[in-house]
């Protein structure tokens, strides 16, 4: 998996480039940069792009519940760009 984290202060925006399956570790990247994004800017937005995308294994799955269960206030807008089908589905649930 490749994840890759741009953070943008300025417009409290951080960008979320992933390829591959998430799996728990890649949490262990994202959510100190979600966390030190918000400590410095408040309310943040993500923007999340899927290349080559294929998903979440088990253990990334109920981190991503932990993730959004915990940060839910934080986030003021997620944008999802994908290339397939299934990542318009999810974008839209």
């Amino acid at each position: 998996m490749a994840i890759e984290l741009v953070e943008d202060f300025a417009d409290q925006l951080l960008t979320v480039t992933v390829s591959g399956k998430l799996s728990g570790d890649d949490y262990l990247i994202l959510e100190p940069g979600v966390e030190k994004l918000i400590a410095q800017s408040g309310k943040i937005k993500i923007l999340f792009i899927m290349h080559d995308f294929h998903g979440w294994d088990m253990g990334a799955v109920w981190d991503d519940i932990k993730f959004a269960t915990k940060h839910c206030s934080d986030i003021e807008k997620i944008a999802m760009v994908g290339e397939s089908t299934w990542e318009k589905w999810m974008a839209t649930i």
